[in-house]
C-alpha cells in the first residue's frame, strides 16, 4: 500500500513561520551535503585470471579512475578479489593511486605440497588524494618466492575495485 501526504503549508514548531516544500532537493549540490556524505561511486570488474611467478608487482588487470569534486574529499578504495597459490607461498596484494602504493597486505599463506589453495579477500583504504584531477586506482600482486606461482581472479572469479568519494 502506498501512502501520500498532501498539504499546502507546514508550520514551524514555534508557529512563527511556514516551511515551503516546493522542489527542496532540486538545488542540492555536493557543496550543500554534510561532511561524510558519499558524493560518487565508481567501480571496475574483471574475471580474467592473472598469474605471476615474479616478486615484482604485477597488474591484476583491474583499475578505475575518479575525479574528486573537492581537494578535501576522501576516497574509500575497496578491492575484492579471489587469490590462490600453488605451493607453500604467500600472495601479496596492493592498491595503488597513480602508481604509488597506498596499502598492501600478505593475503594468503598455505603449507601444502600440491594442489591449489586460496580464497576471497578484501583490501580497503580511506585515502586523502588532495586533488580535483582525475586519479587512477589499481590492484597489483606478486609472489613471495621467485618462480612460485600465485594467481588472482582464480578460476575466472570476478574481482572488483570500488571507489567512493566521501565529502571532507
Amino acid at each position: 500500500m502506498t501512502s501520500k501526504l498532501k498539504t499546502d503549508v507546514l508550520e514551524t514548531v514555534s508557529g512563527s513561520g511556514t516551511i515551503a516544500l516546493t522542489n527542496q532537493l532540486s538545488g542540492m549540490t555536493s557543496a550543500s551535503v554534510p561532511s561524510g556524505s558519499v558524493l560518487q561511486v565508481v567501480q571496475a570488474t574483471t574475471s580474467t585470471q592473472a598469474a605471476t611467478t615474479s616478486t615484482a608487482w604485477s597488474n591484476m588487470g583491474l583499475s578505475v579512475s575518479i575525479t574528486p569534486t573537492s581537494s578535501s574529499s576522501k576516497v574509500l578504495a575497496i578491492l575484492n578479489y579471489v587469490g590462490a597459490i600453488t605451493t607453500d607461498n604467500h600472495l601479496y596484494v596492493q592498491i595503488t593511486r597513480g602508481g604509488t602504493s597506498i596499502i598492501s597486505q600478505k593475503s594468503a599463506a598455505f603449507a601444502q605440497s600440491a594442489g591449489v589453495a586460496g580464497g576471497g579477500y578484501t583490501l580497503n583504504k580511506l585515502d586523502s588524494p588532495n586533488t580535483t584531477s582525475a586519479i587512477t586506482y589499481a590492484g597489483q600482486f606478486h609472489t613471495r618466492d621467485s618462480g612460485e606461482n600465485v594467481l588472482v581472479q582464480y578460476s575466472n572469479s570476478p574481482s572488483t575495485i570500488t571507489l567512493m568519494e566521501i565529502k571532507g
